[in-house]
């Protein structure tokens, strides 16, 4: 007798019950619709037992396998997305982020960025400058031996650096492919940065590849119709990452922000909000980092000198963020100069011009830690 992996049976299942609640053409009825939900559910009660040697989830990312136990959530089987390094060319394999050890997953971000990845959706990550939007990303790239390639938005970009240009080669022209279309073919993990700050026209040219299976259509491109469209490869991954979702939400805050076309966020099938970490996390990110030179109790001083900061920035008392970044590079120079004062000065206090603003961050350092600057 035949036998099925559980998923597999879920997976076309859920396919045909999606068709059916679109309202395609060729859609199941309604009691077919119901039926496959019964099924759906059904399968979600039996055993799902992976595949001898499938990559599951629970044993692929730090304190996973915890998180499904508290949250009651199915693994996830992701030996589709872990990739080979030696399965790309050199220039690919150079642009394979390395994993940072220390990282520190979100799981209630990485679960639902899992089920997108495997699933083909594309994401919308929004979150505070500073909170690991681009980071997340890196590290999933490195988890998953893929290569990584970044757009960031910029207002004053042109359309020939995204998506290629007209160049004369050899007494005749021809179309030069940008990079962008370049990775989207090739199976890349791509991430656009900032979209909104890019020109309203540049990302109605995205309208397409937002969609399901999006296909990138460059009218400039030489040849038949089927020429100027470009597929994503079976591995190529797009995902979107901002301050804001684009609607306007605290736009204030970020002046190169433009308001965008209802129609890409249609287009988004996840938003994703994007936090710092929790303080005890970012406590032990510290301490996993400085172990040998960092007490406990200095590094809980420390992070709660960044939220003071990234609650500042919040209310509007100072402009600039204290990221994890900033966190790291402060316990670095401390751990060098032994003077955690001079150290968060330079790291910090100096960021802003303004003298409101350096004295208003350094009654938040004396908060913690008791001290002025």
């Amino acid at each position: 007798m035949a036998t099925y992996d559980p998923s597999v049976v879920r997976d076309r299942i859920f396919s045909s019950y999606r068709d059916a609640m679109d309202g395609g053409a060729a859609a199941p009825s309604s009691t077919g619709a119901a039926s496959a939900k019964v099924i759906l559910d059904f399968l979600d009660e039996v055993d799902d037992t992976p595949v001898e040697g499938a990559i599951m989830y629970s044993t692929f990312f730090e304190k996973a396998a915890d998180y499904l136990v508290r949250s009651g959530k199915p693994d996830i089987d992701i030996t589709s997305l872990v990739l080979k390094r030696e399965d790309w060319d050199e220039e690919a394999q150079d642009a394979i982020p390395k994993v940072d050890p220390h990282y520190k997953w979100q799981h209630q971000i990485l679960y639902p960025s899992i089920l997108a990845l495997k699933n083909k959706l594309k994401a919308l990550y929004v979150g505070p400058t500073g909170s690991g939007k681009t980071t997340f990303h890196e590290n999933l790239a490195g988890m998953f031996n893929q290569p990584f390639y970044r757009l960031g938005g910029r207002g004053d970009m042109e359309s020939d650096v995204i998506l290629g240009r007209q160049d004369m080669q050899s007494g005749s022209m021809d179309f030069l492919l940008g990079e962008f279309p370049q990775r989207y073919v090739a199976g890349w993990y791509i991430l656009l940065d900032e979209p909104w700050k890019l020109p309203s026209n540049i990302n109605m040219a995205f309208q397409r590849v937002f969609e399901r299976g999006g296909v990138l259509q460059i009218d400039e491109a030489r040849g038949t119709l089927a020429d100027k469209q470009f597929h994503p490869a079976p591995t190529t991954h797009l995902m979107l990452a901002d301050n804001v979702v684009g609607t306007g939400d605290g736009a204030d805050r970020y002046s190169a922000t433009m308001i965008q076309d209802g129609s890409t966020i249609n287009r988004m099938d996840m938003v994703l909000k994007v936090d710092y970490l929790a303080p005890a996390d970012e406590v032990e990110m510290l301490m996993n980092r400085f172990n040998a030179f960092l007490p406990e109790h200095i590094a809980t001083k420390a992070v709660q000198v960044a939220n003071l900061v990234r609650n500042g920035v919040e209310e509007g008392e100072i402009s600039v963020t204290m990221s994890p970044r900033n966190l790291i590079a402060w316990m670095e120079m401390a751990q060098k100069v032994r003077s955690y004062e001079e150290a968060f000065t330079w790291v910090m206090s100096e960021r802003y011009a303004d003298d409101k603003e350096r004295g208003a961050v350094g009654g938040m350092y004396f908060t913690a830690f008791g001290k002025s600057l």
